[in-house]
Protein backbone atom coordinates (compact mmCIF):
# COMPACT_ATOMS: atom_id res chain seq x y z
CA UNK A 1 0.00 0.00 0.00
CA UNK A 2 1.33 3.44 -0.94
CA UNK A 3 0.92 6.24 1.50
CA UNK A 4 1.16 9.97 0.86
CA UNK A 5 4.32 11.45 2.25
CA UNK A 6 4.29 15.25 2.05
CA UNK A 7 7.93 15.51 3.11
CA UNK A 8 9.02 13.93 -0.20
CA UNK A 9 7.08 16.38 -2.35
CA UNK A 10 8.24 19.28 -0.17
CA UNK A 11 11.85 18.18 -0.57
CA UNK A 12 11.41 17.92 -4.33
CA UNK A 13 9.82 21.36 -4.51
CA UNK A 14 12.59 22.78 -2.37
CA UNK A 15 15.25 21.28 -4.66
CA UNK A 16 13.50 22.65 -7.72
CA UNK A 17 13.25 26.10 -6.14
CA UNK A 18 16.93 26.03 -5.19
CA UNK A 19 17.93 25.01 -8.72
CA UNK A 20 15.70 27.69 -10.24
CA UNK A 21 17.17 30.29 -7.90
CA UNK A 22 20.70 29.29 -8.89
CA UNK A 23 19.85 29.47 -12.60
CA UNK A 24 18.24 32.90 -12.23
CA UNK A 25 21.16 34.15 -10.18
CA UNK A 26 23.62 32.98 -12.84
CA UNK A 27 21.51 34.55 -15.59
CA UNK A 28 21.42 37.83 -13.69
CA UNK A 29 25.18 37.88 -13.17
CA UNK A 30 25.84 36.88 -16.77
CA UNK A 31 23.42 39.52 -18.07
CA UNK A 32 25.01 42.23 -15.94
CA UNK A 33 28.49 41.27 -17.12
CA UNK A 34 27.33 41.16 -20.75
CA UNK A 35 25.68 44.59 -20.55
CA UNK A 36 28.74 46.06 -18.84
CA UNK A 37 31.08 44.65 -21.48
CA UNK A 38 28.80 45.91 -24.25
CA UNK A 39 28.66 49.39 -22.73
CA UNK A 40 32.44 49.52 -22.31
CA UNK A 41 33.01 48.35 -25.87
CA UNK A 42 30.52 50.91 -27.20
CA UNK A 43 32.18 53.72 -25.25
CA UNK A 44 35.63 52.63 -26.44
CA UNK A 45 34.47 52.33 -30.04
CA UNK A 46 32.78 55.73 -30.02
CA UNK A 47 35.82 57.31 -28.42
CA UNK A 48 38.06 55.90 -31.14
CA UNK A 49 35.77 56.81 -34.02
CA UNK A 50 34.97 60.33 -32.81
CA UNK A 51 38.43 61.35 -31.65
CA UNK A 52 39.61 62.53 -35.11
CA UNK A 53 43.27 62.57 -34.12
CA UNK A 54 45.94 64.31 -36.17
CA UNK A 55 49.33 62.80 -36.88
CA UNK A 56 50.88 64.62 -33.93
CA UNK A 57 48.31 63.17 -31.54
CA UNK A 58 46.36 66.36 -30.88
CA UNK A 59 42.66 66.45 -31.44
CA UNK A 60 41.47 69.14 -33.81
CA UNK A 61 38.81 71.51 -32.62
CA UNK A 62 35.61 70.05 -34.00
CA UNK A 63 32.85 72.62 -34.31
CA UNK A 64 29.31 71.50 -34.87
CA UNK A 65 27.18 74.44 -35.90
CA UNK A 66 23.55 73.53 -36.19
CA UNK A 67 22.30 77.09 -35.86
CA UNK A 68 23.77 80.18 -37.50
CA UNK A 69 25.83 82.36 -35.22
CA UNK A 70 23.89 85.52 -36.11
CA UNK A 71 20.46 86.36 -37.52
CA UNK A 72 22.13 88.01 -40.51
CA UNK A 73 23.50 84.64 -41.56
CA UNK A 74 19.95 83.52 -42.26
CA UNK A 75 19.60 86.19 -44.95
CA UNK A 76 22.87 85.26 -46.59
CA UNK A 77 24.60 88.51 -45.58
Amino acid sequence: MVTFRPDISYATAREKAAKQSAVLSFAGHFGTAFLSATALYTAWSLNNSLSLRRNDGNRPGVQLEFLPSSPRALNGD
